[in-house]
């Protein structure tokens, strides 16, 4: 049996706490799966300290069962590449790579009706394209996010047969898109009606422990 794409996180004040919350919560998950005949891999496990500023250590290890974990600074949940920074910037160059093989996709299907294309971009290319764009949307990485947009512009250059030396604004413009950048406007907005009532308070530090096979 196993678990896929679990996560254990905590938030703290310091170093130490995330360490030691999070060797309790290790503890007590170790012993829940030996109750239930599960096996956790401490070779495929790993965990990612997220911190503001700098942090020479050394902390506390990090155990699964009698096992010291690799710490890394770099992780993929869900879709998401994250930093121990959270700069952002190894998940927008996957993104980016991934963007221009889909557009690859729309250059060689362009024998299509336009509708189909249309479809083909606003069904599949960007929904996956903007996927958690209100977290790392926010990137202050901003030559990244205008390498995006640029991709965007050529989405619609592909799909209009708009001049290719077109400039992206002016693409976007006939075509009648949004950027990208509205799109991640548009998801702050829904996220701050959502939570218009909650008090969430924002942390310096917290701490994630991930399995690539069980990943808590």
């Amino acid at each position: 049996m196993y678990a896929d794409d679990t996560t254990i996180y905590y938030i703290g004040r310091s170093v130490d706490e995330v360490a030691a919350a999070l060797n309790q919560s290790l503890t007590e998950l170790y012993a829940w799966c030996v109750r239930n005949k599960l096996t956790p891999h401490p070779k495929k496990s790993e965990y990612t300290l997220i911190h503001r500023g700098s942090f020479t250590g050394p902390h506390p290890p990090i155990y699964l069962g009698n096992n010291i974990l690799e710490r890394v600074t770099q992780n993929r949940l869900l879709s998401a590449d994250i930093d121990d920074k959270l700069n952002w910037s190894a998940h927008m160059k996957g993104l980016k790579k991934s963007f221009v093989n889909k557009l690859s996709l729309i250059k060689k299907s362009r024998f299509l009706p336009k509708q189909d294309l249309l479809n083909l971009y606003f069904k599949v290319i960007i929904p996956a394209g903007t996927y958690g764009i209100s977290v790392w949307g926010g990137t202050n990485r901003s030559d990244d996010f205008d390498s995006l947009e640029r991709l965007h512009s050529r989405a619609a250059r592909l799909i209009f047969n708009f001049p290719k030396d077109l400039p992206s604004v002016e693409a976007l413009t006939r075509a009648k898109w949004d950027t990208l950048r509205t799109y991640y406007k548009q998801s702050g907005i829904v996220i701050r009606f959502d939570n218009l009532d909650q008090n969430k308070p924002l942390t310096n530090r917290c701490a994630s422990f991930r399995s690539r096979d069980i990943i808590w």
